[in-house]
């Protein structure tokens, strides 16, 4: 199975999106870093955890090595946060995986890396995909995330994928 290593921001819009169950139903593990989840996440509750940790999410606790390769990536790549930094430690570590993130100095050192990097709309176009979804929940969760003044999605991108599903 592959893995999904995600930063915060965008299971922050999954969640927005009413898409985070949806998530979790795909063939993927989907893997956060422990520092992520305890000082990034503090909006979700011990309920929320709970639920995502039913649900499959994994939270790794990155050990000594992954913390040491994320302060040599985070002098690399300058832009990256701390966080962002051990996130992509923890996706380089992980063969073939999946970073899910929607920030662009991530995903740029993830690209320099050869690391696949994906946004929600990815994730969105694999529940398409996988038909886990009616068109109409999705498109319904799509309009939420064109509504949120804080979810930034690449509009035209959004605007085809609405227009698209409106049809069904």
């Amino acid at each position: 199975m592959r893995i999904i290593v995600s930063d915060t921001s965008c299971l922050i819009d999954l969640r927005k999106g009413q898409l985070l169950a949806a998530l979790f139903a795909l063939p993927f593990e989907v893997q956060l870093a422990l520092p992520l989840a305890r000082d990034e996440l503090s909006s979700f509750t011990e309920a929320d955890w709970e639920q995502l940790a039913a649900q499959g999410l994994k939270i790794v606790d990155l050990d000594g090595k992954l913390v040491a390769r994320a302060l040599v990536l985070k002098r690399e790549h300058r832009r990256l946060s701390a966080y962002d930094a051990l996130t992509l430690a923890l996706a380089e570590s992980e063969k073939h995986s999946v970073l899910l993130t929607s920030d662009r100095a991530l995903r740029s050192a993830a690209t320099t890396l050869a690391i696949e990097v994906h946004g929600i709309l990815w994730v969105i176009d694999k529940l398409v995909e996988a038909r886990l979804l009616s068109a109409a929940d999705i498109h319904a969760a799509l309009k939420r995330l064109e509504a949120d003044p804080l979810v930034f999605l690449p509009v035209d991108e959004l605007k085809n994928r609405i227009e698209k599903l409106a049809r069904y």
